[in-house]
Order: C-alpha cells, then structure tokens, then sequence
C-alpha cells in the first residue's frame, strides 16, 4: 500500500511549511521510524517503517496488503 499523507502544519504562511518539510526530510534521512496503529480491541501496535520517498510535503511508505499494519490503516486511518 502506499500511503499519501498531508502534513499539517500549524500557523501560517511558509515558515510553518518550512518547518513541516525540514520534518519530513529528517523522518527521510532516519529512514526507519516507529509508526503507531490501534487494532481492532484498540491496542496500540507499533512497528518499524522504512521511509521510502519525501515529497511536496508528504511521506511515502510501503507495506503487504495480508498485514496487520496494512488493515489497521484501512480501519482508522
């Protein structure tokens, strides 16, 4: 699954995008963060993901359609 996120940046103008993207490229340059996720008894379930792509204020990441990770973000994104 790929995933597109919008980042949301509080105040405004470009200084808050700035800092949003400065963010971003970070998440990118670590490459492995820590994603959280509730199952269906609303657990939280944390897993390792490799940041796959940064771009115009988004992250990219992939996971297994047969995941557990994969149906908790269909369930609540």
């Amino acid at each position: 699954m790929h995933s597109k996120r919008s980042v949301t940046t509080i105040g405004a103008g470009n200084e808050a995008q700035m800092q949003a993207n400065d963010l971003l490229k970070m998440l990118r340059d670590m490459r492995d963060v820590c994603f959280a996720t509730v199952d269906e008894k609303n657990l939280p379930q944390i897993r390792v993901i490799d940041i796959m792509l940064v771009e115009d204020g988004r992250i990219y990441f992939c996971t297994a359609r047969g995941k557990d990770f994969y149906a908790q973000l269909l369930r609540r994104p």
